[in-house]
């Protein structure tokens, strides 16, 4: 977020070998480029949006941009190649999925970047976000395209109550414990595992104890969250 050009492929994929090597025997999930909105990239150019959260950002910024999309597919293909040996899982998880034809478009470009670099992808994870409604809708046809998805709270919850989250006055609107968010995150759950995938929580929401709770209640397989929260939470 600090630096005017993009990494290197090489860069990357040394930077991506030693986590990997860090967590050896473990899953490393690398979400690819994952900004616009409220996270925007000093070397990623972009025009003005009147509303950014709903603009180009996240797998569609991957896809507009497939020079960046490729260097880090690539990167990522290469720290894998380097440590799976040492039998780290390494997963690649494309954010702010919302039709089932972007992950199509997705995994088409890894295919490739595979293919024309002589590199394997035996072992690779193919995940997705879970952030907006439409792909909370679609979960079922998503899950039989990839190994997990991975429910992204904090801005599926802002797209569902309709709150930005960066506007102080409504910003405390969204509540995962509605009756209706833990249907929707069960549905979410149920619709991975009935096509054999895992289904994850990455967001603010899991670091708090009642609401971890109530996602791992709902089928949630596995939760994210800041080191710090970890103790309490086990």
């Amino acid at each position: 977020l600090d630096r005017r050009t993009p990494p290197s492929v090489e860069e990357q994929a040394a930077f991506y070998r030693q986590l990997l090597e860090a967590f050896s025997g473990h899953r490393v999930v690398i979400r690819t480029l994952d900004v616009g909105a409220d996270k925007p990239l000093p070397f990623v150019e972009q025009a003005r949006e009147p509303n950014p959260a709903l603009g180009l950002r996240g797998i569609r910024l991957g896809l507009d941009r497939p020079e960046l999309f490729r260097a880090q597919l690539l990167a990522i293909l290469k720290a894998h190649a380097a440590t799976r040996d040492r039998g780290t899982r390494a997963a690649v998880n494309f954010p702010l999925v919302s039709r089932t034809e972007e992950l199509s478009a997705a995994r088409k470009i890894l295919d490739d970047v595979a293919r024309e670099e002589g590199l394997d992808l035996n072992g690779l994870e193919v995940g997705v976000m879970v952030e907006v409604p439409s792909a909370a809708l679609a979960a079922r046809r998503l899950a039989r395209e990839c190994d997990f998805l991975s429910l992204g709270t904090n801005d599926l919850l802002q797209y569902l109550f309709a709150a930005d989250r960066l506007v102080p006055e409504v910003a405390s609107l969204p509540d995962v414990l509605e009756p209706e968010v833990l249907r929707l995150v069960a549905g979410i759950a149920d619709a991975a595992h009935a096509e054999g995938a895992w289904m994850s929580v990455c967001g603010e929401a899991a670091a708090d104890p009642v609401f971890a709770a109530a996602l791992v209640g709902a089928g949630a397989d596995r939760l994210s969250m800041t080191p710090a929260a970890i103790p309490e939470i086990k």
